[in-house]
């Protein structure tokens, strides 16, 4: 036990130079950081992104079930996509998750992560309408992946990213309540903490 306190100590001693030469240099950089209000009046905003369609806009995603648009300097009036009566909003559950297809700007395709009216766990694919580019089509929702959540309300993931591999990879979370009970998180073969699926082929019944 000595040893290794001995070992601690001059491992620490070792690392404090650098240490003090890495903060002088932070403190030696002028932050020139400031703090801008752009937009007000949301409902409880979780994430924000872009489509990569070079429109210059961006998505703000809200628990309730709605993604809103900033455009113009401005919020759209008109939320692009509202997801209220298909999903179960509160706490930690709602509309946690969106991705835009790699390419978006033809094939019109993204993806939501949220929890449905049972408070499982769904990944779906929508459209954007063909008339209105800030208007996705609503109809046009398909079901890629369903998780069931039969005993905790908490702890629903919703990370929904595109890897360079062109697979979409959603954050899962270890299935709720405090601790892990179900030992998701020591598991490497739970589908609850990564998943990924292929993107605009992937089809309702395959994954």
């Amino acid at each position: 036990m000595r040893k290794k306190i001995i070992l601690f100590v001059i491992v620490l001693l070792l690392t404090l130079p650098a240490y003090k030469s890495n903060t002088a240099a932070a403190q030696s950089i002028p932050l020139n950081i400031k703090f801008e209000s752009v937009v007000t009046g949301l409902d409880n905003p979780l994430y924000v992104t872009h489509a990569g369609d070079g429109s210059g806009r961006i998505f703000i995603v809200q628990n309730n079930g709605k993604i809103l648009v900033y455009k113009n300097g401005q919020l759209n009036a008109a939320p692009f996509l509202d997801m209220s009566a298909v999903i179960t909003s509160g706490g930690e559950r709602g509309l946690l998750g969106l991705a835009f297809d790699p390419n978006y700007k033809t094939s019109g395709a993204f993806y939501v992560y949220y929890n449905n009216k049972s408070g499982d766990i769904e990944i779906a694919r929508y459209h954007v309408s063909s008339g209105n580019s800030d208007i996705a089509n609503s109809a046009s929702r398909q079901i890629l992946l369903t998780i069931t959540k039969p005993a905790f309300t908490n702890h629903n993931g919703g990370s929904l990213l595109f890897g360079p591999d062109g697979y979409l990879y959603a954050g899962i979370g270890d299935g709720g309540s405090g601790g892990d009970p179900y030992g998701n998180g020591q598991n490497i073969h739970s589908l609850r903490i990564i998943s990924k699926i292929r993107g605009e082929s992937l089809s309702p019944t395959s994954n």
